[in-house]
């Protein structure tokens, strides 16, 4: 977590808004050549002084796709205005495995000379 305080307000920030300004209201490092010294989650709260908050999630791909970082800072906006959830998490059962097929002559390979 990292929290940071910004000049001005979020309506004036947006009106002049840069792809440098934005990229401040993120935090970001580069992977570390040891990874388990890495921190792959970092949220940054940036509080303007004439009012406003943004949130600025970094994450890699593996941890959040766009839908979900999406679903969480929705559901973290709701919480902090006092509201309840409007789009809670939504989690999808895994589909049921099948026991794989034990017939040996059945494998996409059966037939195929593989000694090459």
């Amino acid at each position: 977590m990292v929290e940071a305080k910004a000049k001005g307000s979020v309506e004036g920030w947006l009106t002049n808004l840069d792809r440098e300004k934005e990229f401040q209201l993120v935090y970001w490092e580069d992977m570390f050549h040891k990874p388990y010294y890495w921190s792959t989650f970092y949220v940054q709260l940036t509080e303007f002084e004439e009012g406003g908050l943004a949130i600025g999630l970094s994450c890699v791909h593996l941890l959040a796709d766009s839908t979900c970082a999406t679903t969480f800072m929705k559901a973290w906006a709701d919480i902090s205005l006092g509201n309840k959830m409007t789009t809670p998490p939504l989690f999808l059962p895994l589909s049921p495995r099948t026991p794989g097929n034990r017939n040996p002559k059945s494998s996409p390979l059966h037939g195929v000379d593989t000694s090459l």
